[in-house]
């Protein structure tokens, strides 16, 4: 859902605070982490409304957003609000694109399966020993200050390193902890589409590895988050270990 909330998240989603600002973006944020909703990454301006004609009476915040539940952040991960200029309204306007603007010779070219496999004498041996041996998900991510423009990514290997697939997102003006977040998420749910009966996630940053294996109920930011990967990681059918690893990919 997308539209003008008439409330903020944080402080530095307005021009200025107060006790009831701060009271009205703590009962927003409980709404949000209530129904499980998560953010669509953004571009543009910080603010998406502003009001006065002075210095003196110059208000602004970021009233309009964009939000949405894990499953079609999943099914849409490079989506992206961008933040247009207002022009004669108090209002930006929202471009919002499930696909995100990557040009499209950008997007990953689809696996594609060879039908001749299946006539090799050895090949139901061979995808019986890997399947059998689990997987790993190994994530990365880059930030470009933090916050600032990110985007994270992992592969997902068998057991002797062999590659077996990979993904890729940009999540627009973010931090390192929630691309890493976003990056597992979308990883455990592409590793649970392939039915991996093993999977051993590998990631280098230790906060990550720490809340997704509290059992601890998370509060906070990124509570939503924390409890839709952990969610996947209890689901039945499949193991799922999670381990800090110092990675160059």
């Amino acid at each position: 859902m997308a539209r003008d909330f008439n409330d903020t998240r944080y402080e530095w989603e307005r021009s200025s605070s107060s006790r009831d600002s701060n009271r009205r973006a703590a009962r927003f944020n409980y709404w949000i982490n209530d129904l499980e909703l998560l953010e669509v990454e953004f571009s543009g301006a910080s603010h998406t409304w502003s009001s006065g004609n002075s210095v003196e009476t110059w208000k602004s915040a970021r009233l309009d957003r964009a939000l949405c539940n894990g499953d079609w952040s999943c099914r849409f991960e490079n989506a992206h609000v961008k933040h247009l200029p207002a022009i004669r309204l108090d209002h930006c306007p929202l471009l919002i694109s499930p696909n995100g603007f990557a040009p499209l010779n950008a997007l990953n070219k689809p696996f594609r399966f060879q039908g001749v496999w299946l006539s090799h004498e050895k090949f139901q041996d061979f995808v019986e020993e890997k399947w059998d041996k689990g997987c790993n998900l190994i994530t990365s991510l880059k930030t470009k200050g933090n916050p600032g423009p990110g985007g994270g990514g992992g592969i997902i290997r068998d057991s002797d390193g062999w590659f077996i697939t990979a993904f890729s997102a940009r999540y627009g003006i973010t931090n390192a902890f929630r691309v890493e977040l976003r990056a597992i998420y979308r990883g455990l749910r592409l590793a649970r589409e392939l039915q991996i009966p093993k999977l051993e996630v590998q990631v280098d940053n230790k906060a990550c590895v720490q809340v997704l294996t509290d059992n601890r109920t998370p509060t906070g930011e990124y509570a939503n988050l924390i409890q839709a990967c952990r969610n996947l990681k209890n689901e039945d059918g499949w193991t799922v270990r999670t381990i800090h690893v110092g990675l160059a990919l």
